[in-house]
């Protein structure tokens, strides 16, 4: 385990110390978090992550926060979905923020809380706009109901991955293999109760995996199709496959394509306009 220690000597910038130090202070948050005693940030860090998203930007009235690798409700090193809310809400209620501006790395995340984000981002009464790399799957959900959305301009950007996955590890042989067996011991009445599958997939086991990822699925496809109504080309976007810049222009997955500054130009532009 890699341990942050502040009491030795470091090579940064004086303005990066007390984001590092509220970085450190946050991870214990979480910690707590998981223990049980605290579930949200407290207000004094959502109030300096706010002020700081308007720094990052470098334009006035411009507040910018970064959605980075795999989205979930409690993050890790990354903020997690509840706390990117937290910071876009502080964001909306701050009379200096006129725009929003989401940058994204990320090829998705959990179900969980997915929701629950795209929702704050479409409750957002400031303009929006999505900006980044990596714009997939939870990801793309979250950013669809944003007002514009700019993929980065590079060949090796992409967007889209549109649809619900599930992993399920099949143990079985190789438990049966090592010498080990399991045996799952339910309480009377408890026999749908929860538990990992170690035995192997039956054909069974799959239909029901596919009954609770479909549903899923289809909200999925119908929020991205609510909010890019008018703008999308095809259903064929809806399959799971990525895009390229020029792939998603053409298919109306994206609105533009660009660099950072062009989006913070617009995000400062559509805050003008909608004033």
């Amino acid at each position: 385990m890699n341990v942050l220690d502040l009491k030795t000597p470091w090579m940064l910038m004086p303005s990066e110390l007390k984001r590092l130090i509220a970085l450190a202070d946050k991870n214990l948050l979480i910690t707590r978090e998981k223990a049980g005693i605290l579930s949200l940030m407290p207000k004094e860090y959502v109030d300096y992550y706010s002020a700081q998203s308007l720094k990052n930007s470098g334009a006035a009235g411009v507040a910018m926060v970064e959605i980075t690798g795999v989205m979930s409700r409690g993050g890790g090193w990354c903020f997690g979905n509840e706390e990117i809310a937290q910071i876009l809400k502080a964001n909306d209620k701050n009379p200096d923020v006129k725009a929003h501006l989401i940058k994204y790395n990320s090829l998705g995340g959990t179900v969980d809380s997915t929701k629950m984000l795209a929702e704050t981002i479409a409750g957002l009464k400031k303009p929006k706009v999505a900006f980044g790399n990596r714009i997939c799957s939870a990801a793309m959900m979250t950013a669809a109901p944003c007002n514009h959305i700019m993929l980065e301009n590079q060949l090796v950007s992409i967007i889209g991955s549109i649809g619900v996955m599930a992993v399920v590890r099949d143990d079985s042989e190789a438990m049966k293999n090592a010498g080990y067996k399991e045996e799952v011991i339910l309480a009377d009445g408890s026999e749908d109760k929860y538990h990992e599958e170690t035995i192997p997939l039956s054909p069974e086991l799959i239909k029901q995996y596919k009954a609770e990822l479909n549903p899923i699925r289809n909200e999925m496809v119908a929020y991205i199709k609510r909010y890019r109504a008018g703008v999308l080309k095809s259903d064929e976007v809806f399959t799971g496959k990525v895009y390229g810049p020029k792939e998603a222009l053409a298919l109306g997955l994206c609105d533009s394509v660009g660099m950072l500054d062009d989006a913070i130009k617009l995000a400062f532009n559509l805050s003008l306009k909608m004033a």
